[in-house]
């Protein structure tokens, strides 16, 4: 059984989204559970020339965002933000005369342990290896034993074989 954490903080998210864009240009969210309402509400909070990017299912699950200064983006010609999995995986693709950067934001989720070799297949299939490209997020499984730390028993916790090797595969070592 999986269960989910429902609390929602939106100043305080909204604080901290702040505070990183001080001294980031970009900022990469996962589990958002956004809705219409609180896009909007973390827009209007936003400098002025920056960009927000998102994908979303509702308010209790999932959802995926990137916040991107303006004075970043000044160096791409063309930006374009596609939805490969609704609230799971999307990529920013930013292209320039200095060469192309593909930012991809995810969320794996931990209740949907079935799906993550699917999405790890739907992320390297859309890969350019021309690009530069980053993935981050909220993957929900580890590679190495070592990896993640279980708080409760002060162990480490196992690596999830199957979905270690598909990335591994993948998307290499």
């Amino acid at each position: 059984m999986c269960i989910r954490d429902s609390a929602y903080d939106e100043p305080d998210t909204i604080r901290h989204i702040l505070s990183l864009l001080g001294s980031h240009d970009f900022v990469g969210l996962s589990e958002t559970r956004e809705t219409e309402e609180r896009k909007a509400v973390l827009s209007d909070y936003l400098p002025d020339g920056t960009a927000y990017f998102s994908s979303f299912l509702d308010q209790h699950s999932g959802g995926i965002a990137l916040v991107i200064k303006g004075t970043f983006l000044k160096q791409f010609s063309e930006l374009e933000w596609e939805v490969l999995e609704r609230g799971r995986v999307a990529v920013q693709r930013l292209r320039g005369a200095k060469g192309s950067l593909y930012w991809y934001t995810v969320y794996f989720d931990p209740c949907e342990e079935d799906r993550h070799i699917e999405l790890t297949r739907l992320i390297a299939h859309s890969v350019n290896p021309a690009a530069h490209c980053i993935i981050f997020g909220g993957f929900n499984f580890v590679c190495s034993c070592t990896d993640r730390f279980v708080k409760r028993t002060g162990t480490w916790s196992t690596a999830d074989r199957n979905a270690a090797a598909e990335w591994h595969r993948c998307m290499g070592p």
